[in-house]
């Protein structure tokens, strides 16, 4: 909407300001119309940085607020048990 009001002021306010050439006031109105695509490209990655920031925070918050805890069927692995419950007892003292 304010791009249309930059080109509006450009096409009438800007002829009757100064003597412009219509060669002069077309070049004007090109550049501004090819600038809209790389202004919408900057101004769309902001906004996906400035979205991306805001998650950023909730999920720190969110982190810091709920407790680190195991779930209640968690048994911490013992791999030399299991080692020692599958050597057969004559081999266990063959390993000694």
């Amino acid at each position: 909407m304010l791009f249309f009001a930059l080109l509006g002021l450009i096409l009438f306010l800007l002829p009757s300001l100064q003597n412009v050439s219509p060669r002069a006031l077309t070049g004007y109105v090109v550049i501004a119309l090819w600038l809209i695509g790389p202004l919408t490209g900057v101004l769309g990655v902001l906004s996906a940085f400035g979205r991306a920031n805001v998650a950023l925070e909730k999920s720190r918050s969110s982190a810091s607020r709920s407790p680190r805890t195991t779930p209640r069927n968690f048994r911490s692995p013992n791999p030399k048990k299991k080692f020692c419950s599958s050597i057969s007892n004559s081999s266990r003292h063959a390993l000694v």
